[in-house]
């Protein structure tokens, strides 16, 4: 006995050598297309002069074609064997294996058009990649004669600060002479920083570890602000607490930058 999973995917027929249908072997795929005495013309058009062209005792493969059964459109192989008085025709229901297959290639298809778009994509990346790193390089160059344009100027300043201190000056003229000198030390180290671009974008950027005043820092911090602060409504205040140890280690000029922010 077939099992009837096999049985509804294959039917076996004979047929005379002009296409009468002249048994139904087994199975049972399509049976009420095919009838005894029926042309296998009928459902199967495409036969038409195979079947006198059958090479005798030689089987034959025909693949991929299709019939119409009850409104509904199958897939099917063929398998063909001519003997000496008849035809035997095995027919196959290939419609699932076809339809796989068709997804399979659909989806090959949409692979291939995927990976083409990440090629451009890729291409189009790397041309952002080059002007990146070209802008990279501009800017790199114009820190780096920056550098040389901002530090020759600061210098002047500080050496200047340093001559004039030097000099007789009255006690307010001498501390605003510090104030310029301690600022341009502030703004010198952050200008080194700012131009040290190796340092920054590999996030190692290193601390000074040395002894410093808070209360120094404070007092550099509030002279700063007493020389911009034009509000009179506004009053100016900064507190320190009694508590606060003399000297500590720590970067003194950080420090006064996280008041300044």
């Amino acid at each position: 006995m077939i099992p009837a999973k096999i049985d509804d995917v294959f039917i076996q027929l004979t047929t005379d050598y002009s296409g009468v249908i002249t048994n139904i072997v087994a199975g049972s795929f399509a049976k009420t297309a095919f009838i005894i005495q029926d042309s296998i013309y009928d459902f199967c058009p495409f036969l038409e002069g195979t079947l006198e062209a059958l090479p005798l005792n030689d089987p034959f493969l025909l693949e991929g074609m299709v019939i119409v059964s009850e409104n509904t459109e199958y897939n099917i192989d063929l398998e063909l064997f001519k003997e000496d008085t008849q035809i035997t025709i095995l027919i196959h229901n290939r419609s699932n294996v076809y339809k796989y297959v068709s997804e399979l290639n659909q989806n090959r298809n949409d692979i291939f058009f995927i990976k083409r778009e990440l090629a451009e994509k890729n291409i189009e990346l790397e041309k952002l990649r080059k002007i990146a790193d070209k802008a990279n390089e501009e800017k790199s160059r114009f820190l780096a004669m920056m550098s040389h344009e901002i530090r020759n100027p600061l210098n002047s300043i500080l050496g200047y600060s340093e001559m004039i201190s030097s000099e007789k000056l009255n006690k307010k003229v001498a501390e605003y002479i510090k104030n310029l000198s301690s600022a341009g030390k502030n703004l010198k180290v952050i200008v080194d920083d700012i131009l040290d671009l190796s340092r920054i974008e590999a996030g190692k950027l290193v601390l000074v570890n040395e002894e410093i005043s808070i209360l120094e820092t404070i007092q550099n911090c509030k002279n700063d602000f007493q020389h911009i602060h034009t509000n009179k409504n506004v009053e100016l205040v900064f507190l320190a607490s009694d508590k606060l140890p003399e000297i500590v280690l720590g970067d003194a000029v950080r420090i006064q930058q996280y008041y300044q922010i």
